[in-house]
């Protein structure tokens, strides 16, 4: 049985050129699929696609992407930048949406971002 507290900190240990940034504002849900990721902003001001650790499929979702963005990297693909993106309890706090906001409650700690891309950004405004 994984634990996921230390799960996630045993990679973060062992993986030290992932960047830690510390989300600073919540910008969109991305409705797709079971998750519920959003596109949210951190303190190094670039924007993230963050994955939460209290979604319905927990940090073992967040362990797999992690391993199969590392995975692609290794072979050589192109992959937006990983990063651990931490969540402050505070953060959510004025979230209108009830479902949103037990999600921010659920995963406060280390979650996974995935570099957002400008042109894609734009795309999902379209």
């Amino acid at each position: 049985m994984i634990h996921s507290e230390n799960t996630i900190v045993s990679i973060m240990t062992y993986h030290t050129s992932i960047r830690t940034v510390n989300v600073t504002r919540y910008i969109t849900p991305l409705r797709e699929g079971g998750s519920l990721p959003a596109i949210a902003e951190a303190d190094d001001g670039f924007m993230y696609v963050l994955k939460f650790r209290g979604a319905g499929q927990g940090v073992k979702a967040l362990i797999a992407d992690f391993i199969g963005g590392e995975i692609a990297r290794a072979v050589g693909l192109k992959v937006p930048e990983l990063v651990f993106a931490n969540l402050d309890t505070a953060f959510g706090r004025t979230e209108p949406d009830e479902e949103i906001q037990d999600l921010l409650k659920a995963s406060v700690g280390v979650n996974l971002g995935d570099l957002l891309i400008r042109i894609c950004f734009q795309r999902l405004q379209n």
